[in-house]
């Protein structure tokens, strides 16, 4: 949900996954253009290195953070906490 909220406030996301449940929709934002995935911390030694070169990344492209920002606030019309009362209510 928190990949969710980033969007809805236009915030360019680096991710990463650190559980299972988590793999999909990582992958998912970063294949979308969404989000620019690091890997998974449990499996990669080099995930702190890895993590600079996408802040770097995102530091030095603005165009690129424009982008993902867009395409992030696209996602999303932040009224899915109304659907979710209205749903749990019925």
């Amino acid at each position: 949900s928190t990949l969710y909220e980033l969007c809805a406030c236009g915030v360019p996301i680096i991710t990463y996954i650190l559980a299972d449940n988590q793999a999909t929709g990582a992958k998912r934002f970063a294949n979308r253009g969404l989000a620019l995935l690091t890997g998974d911390v449990r499996k990669n030694a080099d995930f702190c290195p890895a993590l600079l070169d996408k802040l770097d990344e995102l530091a030095r492209d603005v165009e690129l953070r424009a982008a993902m920002a867009e395409r992030a606030y696209r996602v999303v019309d932040g009224k899915g906490a109304g659907r979710v009362i209205k749903e749990v209510c019925s």
